[in-house]
């Protein structure tokens, strides 16, 4: 009997060593394994870092893009208000449709991207009658209407350029010419 155990004693042993060589060499293994995935996290945290900066440069780049097609259109639109309104193709009851127009946008236009003071600005601008609207007032007006519409995009905020660009140029030319009548 002290051989049977003796050799199940050293079965016992040679079964322990070997698994504590295997469980050694398994540890050794994923040890390695796992400093690699550590490399590999290392390698696509990089990576996303780059997609990131490219990310953010193209969305840099879009806004730019975007911002000059929409200054080059405003440009453009400027230009031909310029010229129909120095010809006197606007007429006062056109302007009457534009201010009209205007009061809409501007009473239906609520605060965020603007704040209560220029809200209450536009409001007030159109509220006058058209002989007490200064082309100043309305330079005004243009800035916050372009801000607002760079902003966000909105129509509307468009719309209350383009309208007051129209508006500012008509009453501009019309009181340009009044004034080299007067002085004739």
């Amino acid at each position: 009997m002290d051989e049977v155990m003796i050799a199940i004693l050293g079965l016992y042993v040679t079964i322990v060593a070997q698994i504590a060589v295997i469980a050694y060499w398994l540890g050794r293994k994923f040890t390695r394994i796992e400093e690699r995935f550590k490399e590999i996290d290392r390698r696509f945290s990089d990576v996303d870092k780059r997609f990131e900066d490219l990310e953010q440069s193209l969305r840099n780049e879009i806004r730019r893009a975007f911002a000059a097609v929409l200054t080059a259109s405003m440009a453009m639109n400027s230009l031909i208000v310029d010229f129909l309104a120095l010809k006197g193709l606007v007429t006062e009851k056109e302007r009457d449709f534009l201010k009209s127009q205007l009061t809409s946008i501007v009473s239906s236009t609520v605060i965020n991207p603007l704040t209560k003071e220029e809200i209450e600005f536009l409001r007030k601008v159109f509220s006058k009658p058209e002989s007490e609207i200064t082309i100043e007032e309305l330079d005004k007006v243009l800035e916050i209407a372009k801000r607002w519409f760079f902003e966000t995009g909105e129509e509307k905020a468009y719309k209350l350029w383009l309208y007051t660009y129209m508006y500012r140029a008509s009453l501009k030319y019309e009181r340009l010419r009044e004034k080299e009548e007067r002085q004739k």
